[in-house]
């Protein structure tokens, strides 16, 4: 599993490598279907390239939030211990459930301060950005 990640890893690396600058610890690249983060110690976000301003704020939103939460640590912390446990359905059960719930609550954070209208643009959002359409 450890290998496993090692190749994900690098082959993530590689795809985003032409990845272009856009502001700090912010860059944008050809090809990506969602954004994400990338790094333990100094995370950079990563963005779809061709996104309008609106989409591209509210996907700075929750990635910001995955940030402050220092998903960036947990997720491979968790990782780890699926590593060393791979064999224990309820480890991956947790693991599972753990990257739902980081997911939901970096969601909630985003949209703690929106109103109604800005929380359905936000929604659609995330529907396109999961649907691969932007």
């Amino acid at each position: 599993m450890l290998t496993y990640a090692a190749v994900r890893y690098l082959s993530l690396r590689k795809s985003v490598s032409g990845a272009v600058d856009v502001g700090e610890r912010l860059k944008v690249c050809d090809g990506l279907r969602s954004p994400f983060i990338l790094g333990i110690t100094d995370p950079v976000i990563y963005l779809p390239s061709g996104l309008d301003e609106a989409s591209r704020q509210n996907m700075l939103l929750h990635e910001n939030a995955h940030i402050k939460r220092l998903d960036n640590v947990w997720k491979p912390l968790a990782w780890l211990i699926l590593a060393v446990h791979w064999f224990n359905p309820f480890v991956w059960a947790a693991f599972i459930l753990f990257c739902r719930d980081m997911e939901l609550a970096c969601d909630e954070s985003a949209i703690k301060e929106m109103d109604a209208e800005s929380i359905a643009d936000y929604a659609q959002v995330l529907l396109n950005c999961g649907c691969g359409d932007r």
